[in-house]
């Protein structure tokens, strides 16, 4: 039997808006870049919320988030003080939810300007113990549908971390299933990430 999108939890990382897109900082103001992270997360959250069941949407950030997870139908994960890396960050959500009972999770990042609910269903629906959705370079992780308890260390922010998350899985006997979707493509971390009609609503907000 195919996995069904309730059997899943879905846990989206944040940061404090304003403390996001700092490699966007050489083009646009402390304000605009903070606006451009609430914007993507309210997106990614609206969208994760209509593809999961009730009760299964998570967001693991630090607690000025609460407020902002709850009205997006999500629930917080703090995460750990001691914990540095995103990696460590995801590692210890994952862990929390297998605490909870969750059997399996897809971790979302929260900057995909074009993800959608036809997007995530699809990866629900695979049958392969590790799913995983691809940057845009082929070499990064958008996205990525796990076993709980969690298998393998998570990878999250290094520069090849599919290329990780594929061999440590392998390693672990894993079977794993690549998906290469224009919907999870894109993220935003770079000016040159937005199109021109994304740059010009900004232009002239900040106008």
């Amino acid at each position: 039997m195919s996995p069904s999108p309730t059997d899943i939890v879905v846990l989206v990382p944040l940061k404090p808006f304003a403390r996001a897109k700092s490699r966007l900082s050489g083009t646009f103001d402390d304000v605009t870049r903070a606006r451009i992270a609430e914007r993507l997360a309210r997106h990614v959250l609206g969208v994760a919320r209509a593809s999961c069941a009730p009760g299964s949407l998570f967001v693991v950030a630090d607690a000025s988030l609460e407020s902002f997870a709850l009205e997006h139908g999500a629930k917080l994960l703090v995460e750990p003080v001691q914990v540095r890396s995103l990696a460590e960050v995801v590692d210890a959500a994952l862990d929390a939810l297998a605490a909870r009972g969750a059997r399996r999770a897809m971790v979302l990042m929260g900057d995909l300007p074009d993800v959608s609910c036809a997007a995530l269903r699809a990866l629900t629906t695979q049958t392969s113990d590790v799913v995983l959705a691809e940057s845009e370079s082929g070499l990064g992780t958008n996205a990525l549908v796990v076993s709980l308890p969690r298998p393998f260390a998570m990878a999250f922010a290094e520069p090849e971390s599919g290329i990780v998350h594929e061999a440590r899985a392998k390693s672990a006997n894993l079977s794993v299933h690549r998906v290469r979707d224009a919907a999870l493509l894109r993220d935003l971390d770079r000016p040159s990430d937005l199109r021109s009609e994304e740059l010009d609503a900004l232009s002239a907000h900040t106008r």
